[in-house]
């Protein structure tokens, strides 16, 4: 068994308060990264017009995409195939408030949302 321990941005002053906003995935069986993202989407708030980021220590393991209705599509970004491949047993999610900022202009048209983040980061 291993347990991946999660933690997630604050995304507001209230959840300040319980900060850090933590939790332990106790994984029975190796599971590919792709299914650890869909288990991650039900620990991260459920907002509209936001991506989540997944690292797993300084590398990004996938997003979490919110839909419509309060729910989230997620993708790896194929640096991992399997949880036991992961460096580390720590994942950090940091949120991405309003999707129209990425397609903001200053991004390529046409350009996927990771490329957009990496563009956003660079900005700040």
């Amino acid at each position: 068994m291993r347990i991946i321990h999660a933690e997630r941005d604050s995304v507001c002053m209230g959840d300040d308060v319980t900060a850090p906003n933590a939790d332990d995935f106790a994984l029975i069986n190796d599971i590919s990264v792709n299914e650890f993202l869909e288990m991650l989407c039900g620990y991260v708030l459920q907002m509209r017009n936001v991506v989540w980021e997944v690292f797993c220590g300084r590398k990004t393991i996938g997003y979490l995409y919110s839909g419509g209705k309060g729910t989230y599509a997620q993708e790896a970004s194929g640096l991992f195939r399997r949880v036991s491949e992961l460096p580390e047993d720590k994942v950090f999610c940091r949120y991405y408030w309003n999707l129209n900022e990425l397609e903001d202009h200053a991004f390529p048209k046409g350009s996927a949302i990771p490329e957009r983040i990496r563009a956003y980061r660079k900005k700040q």
